[in-house]
Formats: C-alpha cells, structure tokens, sequence
C-alpha cells in the first residue's frame, strides 16, 4: 500500500450495556486527524460488510474545517522548553507557557499548543510543553 490514504477502525460497542452498535472510525494516514465516525447497528453493519448495498448509518463525527485544511498534510511535534514556575498553581505555569509560546513567534510558523504540560511533575528548573503543526509532505 502507497504512504497516505486514511485508516480505519471498526469497533463493536456497548454490548455490556445491551444496546450494540458497530463504529466505524476513519482517519488520516499522515497526519493523524480522526475525519469520519460511522455508527450502524449490528442488522446494518451485516448488510455493509456483506455486499448487501447501501446501508443506513448514523454520522457521530464530521470534519471541521481545520481537519479538512489539514487532510494530507504530516504531523509534526517539537518539544519547547521555558522556565518554571515555583508555584503549585497550575494555572500559573500555564501563564508563562503562553506566554513563552507567543514571544517566542512559534505561531507564525504554524506551531500550536499541543500540551501545556502542567498535568505532568517536571523535575528541574525547566518546564517542558509540547506543540505540534501540520505540513505538506515535501516540507517535511
């Protein structure tokens, strides 16, 4: 198979709950971005795997437009360090991360905050946050 294209998922749901239903996930190969969630129940899925036609489903997921501009495009993460705050507030420490983000001019490359790594102990006098960005495969 050629690099790109999408990958799907097809899972069974909720039989401990009684009420079963088949998802079927799609999503983009290269930059990870969930595209599509199809729900069916089991009489229709049995229809849609067998050949039997056009079967009908339930649609629990659409793109937005920042999944449809980004479709294609690969994934990419960078790891930035800033200092830390001694505080215990969390809310603080995601203060000086934006704040480290917008002066630092990662945005006009097309950088966004992944994480901003205040649910993780960091040992020592940095503070580490993850951003990510898409880009076309020949930038990579």
């Amino acid at each position: 198979m050629k690099e790109g294209g999408a990958k799907v998922t097809i899972t069974r749901r909720g039989m401990h709950k009684g009420n079963c239903e088949f998802a079927i996930v799609i999503e983009d190969s290269l930059s990870g971005l969930r595209v599509a969630e199809i729900v069916m129940e089991p009489e229709e899925f049995a229809e849609a795997v067998t050949g039997m036609g056009m079967c009908r489903a339930e649609w629990r997921f659409s793109p937005t437009q920042f999944v449809a501009d980004n479709i294609g495009k690969i994934r990419e993460t960078m790891q930035v360090k800033c200092p830390k705050v001694n505080s215990y507030d969390k809310e603080e420490q995601t203060f000086a991360v934006e704040d480290h983000y917008q002066k630092g001019g990662f945005a006009k490359d097309g950088w966004m905050i992944h994480s901003d790594g205040t649910g993780s102990q960091q040992p020592g006098p940095e503070h580490r946050y993850l951003l990510y960005r898409f880009v076309e495969p020949g930038d990579a």
